[in-house]
């Protein structure tokens, strides 16, 4: 039975490290969060569903929300609605707190309508999406493949008032 001296444990071991390093490849850097929407509900609930308000919310708060992911600080969440149809803007519009990207269902499409009926009371949403430039965590935002109507303000994206200079932070195709 030979024994290892301490020396040659030593580079032994060093050796293992660096081919598992090389095998396994860097850890690189933390991705954000890709977030599925689910349902055309506008609601937030606990229905093991994830809604288009709900993922938004796990984004702008890096927390899962009923069945949504958690979003991430480590970039731009990206929200994939994943069903065609029609979603109701809450009537003060989609709150968006921090970078993200909104692609609406591919092929059929996404609609975001203002106005509907909640129960039994009319609902005229202002905006279909409020976008709070003076965040220091939105730098940018993308909405696509979607349709935005019937807003009271006929606005479907709002910037408020702002008190910094910097660009808006968005985009939409």
């Amino acid at each position: 039975m030979s024994v290892l001296k301490p020396r040659r444990l030593a580079l032994s071991v060093a050796a293992l490290t660096a081919a598992a390093a090389l095998l396994l490849g860097p850890a690189g850097p933390a991705r954000a969060a890709e977030i599925t929407v689910d349902t055309l509900d506008a609601a937030k609930s606990t229905d093991q569903n994830c809604a288009l308000i709900e993922a938004i919310e796990a984004a702008n708060t890096n927390t899962a929300v009923d069945a949504c992911a958690a979003g991430s600080s480590a970039g731009r969440d990206r929200i994939v609605i994943d069903v065609a149809g029609e979603i109701d803007a809450p009537s003060n519009g989609f709150q968006i707190r921090s970078d993200m990207e909104i692609q609406g269902a591919s092929g059929a499409g996404t609609t975001i309508n203002g106005e509907y009926e909640s129960g039994g009371q009319d609902v005229e949403a202002s905006t279909g999406f409020r976008v709070n430039i003076d965040s220091p965590t939105v730098t940018r935002v993308t909405l696509s493949d979607m349709t935005v109507t019937n807003m009271a303000d006929g606005i479907g994206v709002r910037l408020p008032e702002a008190t910094n200079t910097k660009d808006p932070p968005f985009s939409s195709s």
